[in-house]
């Protein structure tokens, strides 16, 4: 089985002006879940493909994407609303790519803004939540020396890394409840649901 990132690195060494190979190694890194890198290689894409290139598009949506994985969702949809909006103008085949991935950020957006909302109405909620993401930080760390290590693959970081994610927001999830039944409802989450995209 061909290791896609690295047959892509041994293209970019032979031709670094040629942006599908970022394109390329780019997806194969969203496919891993390694976010960083995927925003690398899209902006190396987008760089050499240049600002106003309706091939570029592609790589907008991989790094949108990439933006996302690492928690940046306002920065994720700044990249996708405007991409979206040259995909439209374009007819491009990316249109209903980058129209979803505007949707998820906005819904990123909105729970940010809902977390430091419910975090400002109680210290107590805010300490509690503030010390599981500590603790899926200090996890999340101990994971990624693994990986520099060589102990696990990047598969298995990727799969680690999903289930860690999805425990603490269990955790949290439990405590929004708890201070839901306490408060009798006063300390609630709002849930938001976006179907247009705003211009």
């Amino acid at each position: 089985m061909v290791n896609r990132p690295r047959f892509c690195l041994s293209r970019i060494q032979k031709n670094s002006r040629e942006p599908t190979f970022f394109t390329n190694r780019a997806l194969a890194r969203i496919k891993q879940e390694s976010w960083a890198g995927a925003e690398h290689d899209a902006r190396a894409a987008i760089n050499l493909y240049g600002p106003k290139n309706v091939a570029s598009l592609k790589s907008c949506y991989y790094l949108a994407q990439a933006l996302l994985g690492l928690q940046r969702p306002q920065e994720a949809y700044e990249v996708a609303i405007d991409a979206y909006r040259a995909a439209l103008a374009a007819k491009s085949p990316q249109t209903e790519n980058l129209s979803r991935t505007v949707l998820r950020a906005k819904q990123q957006i909105w729970a940010q803004k809902e977390t430091a909302r419910l975090r400002e109405m109680n210290e107590t909620l805010a300490s509690v939540e503030q010390l599981i993401e500590a603790e899926l930080n200090r996890e999340l760390a101990e994971l990624q020396a693994k990986l520099d290590r060589g102990e696990i693959g990047q598969i298995g970081f990727a799969e680690d890394q999903r289930a860690l994610r999805e425990e603490a927001q269990k955790k949290i999830h439990h405590v929004r409840e708890a201070f839901r039944i306490a408060s009798n409802g006063e300390i609630q989450e709002r849930v938001r649901f976006h179907r247009y995209i705003p211009f």
